[in-house]
């Protein structure tokens, strides 16, 4: 499900309105199983890989919209996270055309404000 916060402020953005959201991939098992690599540069690799991987669907839908101004700012390598940035009618539209990812439980999108970062 799409965090409340998230859809008030699409919701109640102008269209033309520049919305920035922190987007987090949830891939935990296999990021926990990379963690355990003993070998510090191999576990390096296995995170980057398994981040990489994770986030490509994610990465590929939002660059679907990059002609409606919405784009991947940051892509965070090595983490599950990545800054995207765009107008609040191309967050609109791709959220309501990819409604089965940004479900919460594949990805969450979390406002870039100090109260949802990861501390």
């Amino acid at each position: 499900m799409l965090n409340a916060r998230v859809r008030n402020i699409v919701s109640n953005s102008s269209p033309q309105d520049s919305i920035v959201f922190i987007v987090e991939v949830n891939a935990d098992q296999e990021m926990s199983q990379a963690r355990e690599i003993s070998d510090i540069m191999a576990r390096k690799a296995a995170l980057r890989e398994v981040s990489s991987r994770a986030k490509a669907p994610v990465i590929n839908a939002l660059n679907a919209y990059e002609p409606l101004g919405l784009k991947v700012v940051n892509p965070m390598n090595g983490s599950l996270q990545l800054i995207a940035q765009g107008p609040a009618a191309a967050w609109e539209q791709a959220i309501g055309e990819h409604s089965d990812l940004f479900d919460g439980q594949q990805v969450d999108l979390l406002p870039n404000e100090a109260s949802f970062a990861a501390i």
